[in-house]
């Protein structure tokens, strides 16, 4: 997102803060990676530490703000805390990588951006989904348009988790299917209605059902299921005036007006091209991985969805 203002040596030197289920996954995806050494790992909670013992040094979060060799902080913290840390951290002068969403309400997420361009460090949304091969195929042909205008996109997932679920299904699951359906669409949402699936009583909700009009005419549905016991992954299925495409497969009509399907291989790149694209964009200001208007346009779809949930 903002672009930093001086070049910085490799390896970056990066904290992770909050050692959950995410905290830990880019903890040991950082590791692999030679443009990035894990300085520190920092959590509130003393027993989460201990079982990251072999991933990285615990830290206070007050000696890294003040530790002039860390040059990322990268927030995995709930996300209600994700505004007050990373403002923080941008005012102690370090750049700022955090899971998405960055914020619950729009007025929040501009804070932050403000605090960093005052400060000239970068604050990046972590939507790395964008760079999954599977993911990559679609967006691929829709850009490239063999697809043509698109007309219907949707997405069905339903995950396996038996432990009790927290937060909501849009602000915990939903935001990088978000990111990925606006890069497939690449155009304005003008409707939304999103619907929380949800028990009576007391609980957090188990999933989310969504349908987004787009002012290019498509029509995009969005079904998340948190808890379900068959575990259901559709992947993006879409269909446009040109041809269509579910399951690693392209659909098109042939000459002969007969449907043609052909399997196409898997994009190379993957995950690690994340990591790759921010480290450049770091130390030597190229483009981010995920810009300011995109994450913007994320953040936006998300306040319209929890508006009309």
């Amino acid at each position: 997102m903002t672009s930093p203002t001086e070049s910085i040596a490799a390896p970056l030197r990066v904290v992770v803060v909050g050692m959950g289920r995410h905290g830990q996954h880019r903890t040991e995806q950082l590791r692999l990676l030679s443009d990035w050494r894990v300085a520190g790992l920092c959590d509130l909670d003393a027993a989460a530490l201990e079982r990251c013992a072999t991933l990285g040094e615990p830290r206070h979060w007050a000696s890294v703000l003040r530790d002039q060799h860390v040059d990322v902080v990268w927030l995995a913290t709930p996300f209600e805390t994700r505004v007050e840390l990373a403002t923080a951290a941008l005012e102690a002068g370090k750049h700022v990588v955090v899971e998405p969403p960055l914020a619950s309400t729009m007025a929040e997420f501009d804070k932050v951006l403000r605090v960093a361009e005052s400060r000239g460090r970068s604050i990046t949304v972590a939507h790395s989904r964008r760079f999954d091969p599977d993911f990559q195929t679609p967006l691929r042909l829709v850009r490239e348009g063999e697809l043509g205008s698109l007309e219907l996109l949707t997405l069905t997932l339903w995950q396996q988790h038996p432990a009790p679920l927290q937060g909501t299904t849009l602000w915990n699951f939903a935001p990088d299917f978000c990111d990925q359906l606006l890069l497939l669409a690449d155009s304005k949402p003008i409707g939304v209605t999103a619907y929380p699936l949800k028990h009576p009583g007391p609980g957090a909700d188990y999933g989310l059902l969504a349908i987004i009009q787009f002012d290019s005419g498509a029509m995009a549905r969005l079904e998340l299921h948190r808890s379900a016991l068959p575990p259901v992954d559709s992947g993006w299925m879409l269909t446009g005036t040109r041809g269509g495409y579910a399951r690693g497969t392209q659909y098109f009509i042939t000459a002969q007006q007969e449907i043609e399907d052909v399997p196409l291989p898997a994009e190379t790149g993957g995950k690690d091209s994340f990591y790759t694209v921010l480290a450049s964009h770091l130390r030597h200001g190229t483009p981010s991985p995920v810009t300011t208007k995109e994450a913007t346009q994320v953040a936006e779809l998300l306040a319209s969805l929890s508006e009309s949930s």
